[in-house]
Parts: C-alpha cells; sequence; structure tokens
C-alpha cells in the first residue's frame, strides 16, 4: 500500500511528469543506433518509402518547431535517426518499386499536400497519423515476411519510449493521446513481429560490413 501511494505521490507531481517527457525522448533519440549497426553490419533492411517517410515527417517536425519557436535540440536529435536509415536504405534498403510501395507513396503524398495547405490542428494530427501509419504498414508488410529484417532492440526502446511519453502526459485529451499511443501499439507489434538475431550473430562496429545487395 505504501508503494502504491508513492508512486500515485510521484505520477501527480509535474517535475516527475517532466523527468518522464525528458526520458521518453532520449530513449526515442537513441534506439536508431542499433538498426544503424544492424543496416550496415548484419541483417537488417530498412524498407525506403517507410524511412523516406518518417524523414519527411520529421521535417515537417522542425520546420514547426522553427517557426513556433520549439525546442530545436530535441527536434533535430529525433530527425538525426530517421535521416541517417534512410540514407543507409538506398544501399542496404529494400521496396519502394512494388504497386504497394507506390500507393502508399502517393497517399502520403497527397496526405502531405494537405498538411501544408489546412491550418487546424486536429486535421493536422489526423493528417500526420495517417501518414506514419501509411509508412508503417509497409514495414508491417516486410516484417511479416522476413522477421529478421528488422531490429527488435531499435522498436522495444521505441515502445518504451512511446510507453514514458504517455505516462508523462498531463492532459488526456484525444489530441494528445492518439499520436502517442499509435506510436506505443505500432512499435509494440514491431517489437515482437521481429526476430532476434541468432547467438554469435549480433553485428559490432568490429563486424565485417556485408556486401552492398544486387
Amino acid at each position: 500500500m505504501y508503494a502504491f501511494s508513492l508512486v500515485i505521490l510521484c505520477y501527480n507531481n509535474p517535475m516527475f511528469r517532466e523527468i518522464l517527457a525528458y526520458c521518453s525522448l532520449a530513449v526515442g533519440m537513441v534506439s536508431p543506433i542499433p538498426y544503424v549497426i544492424g543496416t550496415i553490419r548484419g541483417g537488417v533492411r530498412p524498407h525506403r518509402i517507410t524511412w523516406l517517410l518518417f524523414l519527411l515527417l520529421n521535417i515537417n517536425f522542425l520546420i514547426s518547431a522553427i517557426v513556433t519557436h520549439g525546442n530545436l535540440w530535441f527536434t533535430v536529435g529525433q530527425l538525426a535517426g530517421p535521416l541517417v536509415i534512410f540514407a543507409l536504405s538506398i544501399r542496404y534498403g529494400v521496396g519502394g518499386k512494388s504497386p504497394f510501395d507506390i500507393a502508399a507513396l502517393s497517399f502520403a503524398a497527397v496526405a502531405f499536400g494537405l498538411l501544408m495547405m489546412i491550418d487546424d490542428k486536429i486535421f493536422g494530427l489526423i493528417l500526420t497519423l495517417l501518414i506514419d501509419m501509411a509508412a508503417g504498414a509497409l514495414t508491417v508488410k516486410k516484417v511479416i515476411k522476413d522477421r529478421a529484417s528488422e531490429s527488435k532492440l531499435t522498436w522495444g526502446l521505441g515502445a518504451l519510449s512511446g510507453l514514458l511519453g504517455l505516462i508523462s502526459l498531463v492532459n488526456y485529451s484525444v489530441e494528445n493521446v492518439l499520436f502517442p499511443l499509435w506510436i506505443l501499439l505500432f512499435t509494440t507489434f514491431m517489437f515482437f513481429a521481429a526476430k532476434p538475431p541468432a547467438p554469435g550473430s549480433t553485428p559490432t562496429l568490429c563486424s565485417t560490413p556485408r556486401k552492398q545487395p544486387k
């Protein structure tokens, strides 16, 4: 009972929630690192369209942060991972030519166009969510066919970041909960769907880089 009361007391403390929010951002910023290492040294194969859309979304967040004088350091930090992974996906990744890929990219392009034209918070949130879902659907389709092509650690860290972000919310309105909840659900699914590397096959920075796929 004492432990439960202590948890409730901490949870109601605004400083505790702020700490959780910073922890969520920090975990989210480091989560791409295993993905980058796995892509360069191991069997991780990023989907090109997925990470292109993730990159474009983060560029949009950066522009918004600049316009509204938001926290640029964390926004840039969140941008770095998708930028590096998309760059690597051009050489080591998969996808980009199938009808499903083109359809997802076309859908996202229309949503991006609407996002740039319409100045409405709720509608903008829905469009952002739809773009992220389109990006995620491509990687979900890929991981179902090839469970070893994703980094289990990266998605686990992403799920932890999403959970901390949800817990740190002060106002649990629909517009505040919707996107973090989607991130938590998507990353949790990816964590369980991704196959962990076989014993002794975990890539390291000293491993021999794999050959470029033909």
